[in-house]
């Protein structure tokens, strides 16, 4: 591409742009119009609200799908990204979005040829000082932003161009080197310039593929070396003068060079589908790896080739205005399958639960012969939208306030919210009042007490513990409790780190303290335990339960109960110590989460234990909890 574009000589930019974007979308659209029509066809088959992943699918038509997954806080290595068909096409729109900067590179170095006429500052001149100067940008950019907001860096072109541009400094490289015989020419004989040749490319190759299995924490270290071997790559083949001393260049690797457009979009296209379908099983692989290349293969046959060979409109801004205006068209038919149901092609059966998804957390509910309504929105602080939220405890108490024997604040982040059928037996039998409160995303306990790992927390979660939280605390009387529900993964994470640490420190000096203050109230302090990690399989009900298209069982996979409990006992060893101390009452469900040896997403009777694919615990779930939760609320009697 860098040649194509330093061989141009027209200044006008329209003309200049427009046969950019002509030739971009003769390569890209045709191939990934049919991937997403076809992908998004089949996930509709086995999602009942596949809104997000169609979105993406129709975002990357436009070249921004990197963008949207960026607005919707996507992180590439969680499980969620597995189950977007389309998460591999962020790149595309990294690329395209660089290349375009690329091409604007490219012109801005035609014009000031132009206007300078300079014979040492030729066009390829200052195009190298330019895209040396961008790059050194971006990847600082790079380095400083991936630690602060990982999800943004990853998928942003600002912050990625640095990838793109080291490959067009290559070629730049490679072009002013004048030999005859490439790197290898003072080597006479052809045997050893075989094997040296042969073993430079398997290595660079090798130390690529390695890169792959850095742990995440040396994401930033990985990135760096794979682009600097890629690069390296690039110059050896270049430099090599035969063919026959490439390893690249036997018909294998041939044909997956020329299906690798094909093979990009569709390799994740159908590993997607098969997280929603059959799972991914060491034997399944084989079989998985030759639809991904049959695909493929049809893709570049029939819809590449003849493409290419299509004669276009005569004009690149017509190629552009057609190609724009099938897209358009495309993501209308698109948008339509996720907005109207009446074209809902879903055809599995869905879970049988009182409650379901996220929205579900904020329904009214009151108790069958109590006192006292939960009004759910309420009583719940949403975001920054709610930053100067008054919540009323009339309107979020379930039981007598004046009347009742104890009084219980639930606080908490979501999960506060999916507990409220908790108590229903706490009420009407002990004659209990429970005021249940929730913050999304809150932090665990309040900032002040959670020291410099949580320096960033939202001005709403600071909001919700300052001014609703210690608001209501003066009116619990004396033996009252706190009841702190919150998701707890956080402190239990599957690779530890030396933040996580630092995180689990300061979380067990500040519960220790925030005891303290509860205790000198002369209340009593509970805390949820750690439940299984069931976020991370970041299953949906609908695929949590048998369907057809699952004929080896639901795809929905959680960690053992052995390595559950095992991730999770340092934060189980702290809890005790304080419980034996007499500090807090600790809560722990987890047998009624993981009633077997493994964990799954049903109880011992059935029930589904999740409303949705952020593991928040069904009504059926709080439930079955209740009897746990009104035993450690009522020890104090």
């Amino acid at each position: 591409m860098t040649s194509s574009l330093l061989s141009k000589s027209e200044l006008n930019p329209v003309i200049f742009f427009s046969n950019f974007l002509a030739k971009r979308i003769r390569r890209i659209l045709p191939a990934l119009i049919v991937c997403v029509v076809v992908t998004s066809l089949i996930i509709c088959l086995v999602n009942p609200d596949p809104e997000q992943e169609i979105t993406t699918g129709i975002a990357s038509l436009f070249g921004f799908s990197n963008i949207y997954l960026t607005q919707q806080a996507t992180d590439y290595f969680a499980t969620s990204s597995e189950l977007n068909p389309f998460t591999q096409t962020w790149f595309l729109g990294a690329l395209i979005q660089s290349e375009l900067f690329l091409c604007l590179i490219a012109w801005i170095s035609l014009w000031i040829t132009t206007r300078i006429r300079h014979t040492y500052w030729d066009k390829r001149r200052i195009f190298t000082w330019i895209i040396s100067i961008v790059i050194l940008i971006s990847f600082l950019r790079f380095i400083y932003l991936y630690p602060i907001d990982r999800s943004s860096t990853y998928f942003s072109a600002a912050t990625r161009f640095w990838e793109i541009g080291l490959g067009s400094l290559a070629y730049l490289l490679i072009s002013h080197v004048t030999t005859t015989g490439g790197i290898y020419q003072y080597s006479r004989d052809f045997l050893y310039k075989y094997i040296i040749s042969q073993a430079t490319c398997l290595v660079l190759l090798i130390a690529i593929t390695s890169f792959f299995f850095l742990p995440l924490a040396f994401a930033v270290q990985g990135t760096v070396l794979t682009a600097l071997a890629t690069s390296a790559v690039l110059v050896h083949i270049t430099q090599t003068r035969t063919k026959k001393t490439s390893l690249l260049s036997r018909k294998e690797i041939i044909f997956l060079g020329s299906i690798s457009y094909s093979l990009y979009l569709w390799h994740w296209s159908v590993l997607s589908i098969s997280r929603w379908t059959t799972g991914i099983y060491w034997w399944l692989i084989p079989v998985q790896l030759g639809i991904i290349l049959f695909f493929a293969w049809l893709s570049f046959q029939y819809i590449e080739l003849p493409s290419r060979q299509l004669k276009w409109p005569g004009h690149d801004w017509k190629v552009a205005f057609y190609g724009i205006l099938t897209s358009v068209i495309i993501a209308g038919f698109l948008f339509s399958l996720t907005k109207v149901p009446a074209l809902s092609l879903y055809s599995g059966r869905h879970p049988e639960l009182i409650a379901k998804g996220v929205q579900s957390l904020t329904e009214p509910y009151s108790i069958d012969g109590a006192e006292g309504e939960w009004r759910g929105i309420d009583c719940v602080i949403s975001g920054e939208i709610d930053i100067d939220k008054k919540i009323d405890v009339e309107k979020c108490t379930l039981g007598s306030l004046e009347d009742s024997k104890a009084r219980v604040l639930v606080a908490g982040n979501s999960f506060s919210a999916s507990f409220t059928h908790a108590f229903d037996e706490l009420i009407r039998e002990d004659e209990y009042s429970v005021i249940i409160t929730s913050s999304w995303g809150s932090s665990v306990l309040p900032s002040r007490f959670q020291g410099s790992s949580r320096k960033n927390t939202d001005d709403y979660s600071d909001h919700y513990w300052s001014l609703i939280i210690f608001d209501i605390i003066p009116i619990l009387k004396p033996n009252d409790w706190v009841f702190l529900v919150n998701d707890m993964a956080g402190l239990s994470p599957p690779v530890r780190t030396s933040d996580n640490d630092v995180y689990f420190q300061e979380f067990r000096n500040n519960l220790i303290e925030f005891s303290r203050l509860i205790e000198s109230k002369d209340l009593n302090l509970a805390i949820l335990h750690g439940n299984p990690f069931a976020r991370e399989a970041n299953c949906k009900p609908n695929v949590a339960i048998r369907q057809w298209f699952h004929p080896f069982g639901t795809p929905c996979k959680l960690p053992g109960k052995t390595a559950s409990l095992q991730r999770r006992q340092e934060l189980d060893d702290f809890l005790r110590s304080l419980e034996q101390e007499g500090k807090i009452s600790v809560v722990d469900l987890f047998d009624i989460f993981c009633p077997g040896r493994i964990c799954t997403y049903n109880a011992a009777n059935g029930d589904l234990l999740y409303r949705d694919e952020y593991s928040h615990p069904s009504v059926e779930a709080a439930r079955l909890s209740a009897p746990i939760i009104r035993q450690a609320l009522t020890s104090g009697e």
